[in-house]
């Protein structure tokens, strides 16, 4: 039994070691990694905020713009209503005078 005590012992004082030391080192990769993720979160929660003011400005501009072109809209239709009674009004006199004449 001295063989499987001298394996024990060199287990013990070599393996056992290293084997912590390795343990360790990726201890402190998984709390780099951690980090990192965190990192990542915080950068997500950022992210998600500012796409969330962009896209609340651009329904904002969206019916500011629905707005504006409602309102174009209508002038166009007053001006083309306006421009029709001019004609017809320009017609009617040019009838009147050829009436009268």
């Amino acid at each position: 039994m001295g063989t499987v005590e001298d394996i024990r012992k060199v287990l013990q004082e070599f393996l056992a070691p290293e084997l912590r030391a390795v343990t360790a080192r990726f201890d402190a990769i998984d709390k780099r990694f951690d980090a990192v993720d965190q990192r990542f979160d915080a950068l997500f929660k950022i992210m998600d905020a500012r796409f969330e003011a962009v896209d609340t400005k651009l329904v904002s501009l969206e019916k500011s713009s629905d707005i504006k072109f409602a309102s174009l809209e209508k002038e166009i239709v007053r001006v083309r209503e306006l421009l029709d009674v001019d004609r017809r009004l320009a017609k009617l006199e040019s009838q009147q005078s050829q009436t009268t004449q």
